[in-house]
């Protein structure tokens, strides 16, 4: 059994109402939801709903969180996008729609959370449905796999009888592009926030906030008690006076860690209001993981604080190892082909993060490593998530402009890149 106690103050045996008449008006209509066992005030004086447990179902968050960055499969796109055309068929429009209120169990997608769903008297209109079925792509599909996305367009055209067309697939794009968007910057806002995949730790004088599985696969409040002598006694990576990083074992895995001190009260109070480097990099970090975008996984922030003002901060994240860009295109075993293909991938990325409204400051070739024949890009903490379409355009445009010239400079002007000025087709630029 799955029990649901409501908390409100005053509205909690109105939402309890809700949530079980929702499930019903649910069943009425044939869609798949878990069935209403029991609702009622409990002997403490909280109102609850019981529903049954479904054995073998998971949330497509659960899903997207073990998928990585791996094409969902076909049977899973089909079902998903069928379902959700059978809920719009039926007027059943989910308000809160994100991946932990579905449930996968076999052949069914069964919906959650009947307390945010509207119940029309027809069929949910052409725009909201596109919006939601925009949302469903970019939690199934991070990465924009063309075939994936026809799959899930099939299944959802198939059982609204649809004639998909150019009109309803520029909506789809426009919706995605909004709503990835506005993820980020909801992110951005709450870069913090406890969830499933994340906890807070409260440390002496600071706070920590790390990967659940992270924190709990070893002592985490020992790795953060003694992170400065891991750092020194592990093999250094790069330092200044103000910026050391480290690479170090720590249960049977290897972390990099990035140390930033904050030195002088203006930096502290720059600290305060702008957020430190380490914590500006872990929000830099995670909007690259949600475009689905190769970068180092971070694993943890830490930040001290000292009289009340942050004093140090620390990131750790998974090692990348991979090959300079740079020393890529100077091997001269390396062929010519394979050196264009990877200069075109990293512009893509840059495009494509573009269309999202994000730009990753001033770039350089050192930000950049190849592995596995794809680029895979530095977090940076000058990274912004732009409001304005036209100022990310420009931004845009003298990062890729500053990016050439410095492979030019770096002699490699052989070489062409793919740059996308609003064509369908990237024309070539020599470097």
């Amino acid at each position: 059994m799955i029990l649901k106690v409501f908390a409100h103050p005053w509205k909690a045996w109105l939402h309890a109402r809700r949530e079980r008449r929702g499930f019903e008006r649910l069943a009425q209509r044939g869609i798949a939801a878990p069935v209403v066992l029991l609702s009622g005030c409990t002997d403490d004086g909280r109102w609850a709903v019981v529903t049954e447990k479904i054995e073998g179902a998971r949330s497509l968050s659960d899903i997207r969180a073990t998928r990585g960055g791996c094409e969902p499969q076909a049977a899973l796109l089909v079902l998903a996008g069928a379902e959700l055309a059978r809920l719009h068929e039926n007027g059943v429009l989910q308000t809160d729609f994100h991946p932990g209120n579905f449930l996968v169990c076999r052949d069914r997608l069964l919906v959650l959370d009947p307390g945010q769903i509207r119940f029309l008297s027809r069929p949910v209109g052409r725009a909201v449905s596109i919006r939601q079925l925009a949302d469903l792509v970019c939690i199934l599909v991070p990465d924009d796999h063309p075939g994936a996305m026809e799959r899930l367009q099939a299944a959802y055209a198939e059982v609204r009888r649809w004639d998909w067309g150019a009109p309803e697939q520029t909506l789809l794009q426009e919706a995605m592009r909004a709503g990835r968007r506005e993820g980020m910057r909801r992110a951005a806002r709450r870069p913090l926030q406890k969830g499933r995949d994340h906890v807070r730790i409260r440390i002496p004088r600071g706070l920590a906030v790390a990967r659940r599985a992270f924190a709990e696969s070893g002592d985490f409040a020992g790795l953060v008690a003694g992170i400065d002598r891991l750092l020194e006694s592990g093999r250094p990576v790069a330092g200044r006076a103000a910026h050391i990083t480290g690479r170090f074992p720590w249960e049977r895995r290897q972390i990099v860690a990035r140390r930033f001190d904050e030195k002088g009260l203006l930096r502290r109070i720059v600290g305060i209001l702008r957020g430190t480097p380490a914590r500006r990099l872990w929000d830099a970090a995670r909007r690259l993981g949600a475009l689905s975008i190769a970068t180092a996984r971070p694993l943890a922030l830490i930040e001290r604080r000292d009289d009340g003002l942050l004093c140090r901060s620390y990131l750790l994240t998974e090692p990348i190892d991979g090959r300079p860009l740079c020393e890529f295109l100077s091997d001269g075993e390396v062929s010519t082909q394979r050196k264009h293909d990877i200069l075109w991938q990293a512009f893509a990325v840059l495009d494509r993060l573009a269309r999202y409204g994000v730009t990753l400051g001033r770039l350089e070739p050192a930000d950049v490593l190849v592995r596995d024949d794809r680029p895979v890009f530095a977090a940076r903490a000058d990274m912004v998530v732009h409001v304005l379409h036209a100022r990310c355009r420009r931004r845009y445009r003298d990062q890729r402009q500053r990016l050439i010239c410095r492979l030019s400079e770096l002699g490699f002007g052989s070489l062409t890149v793919g740059v996308n000025d609003g064509r369908e087709t990237p024309r070539r630029v020599p470097v």
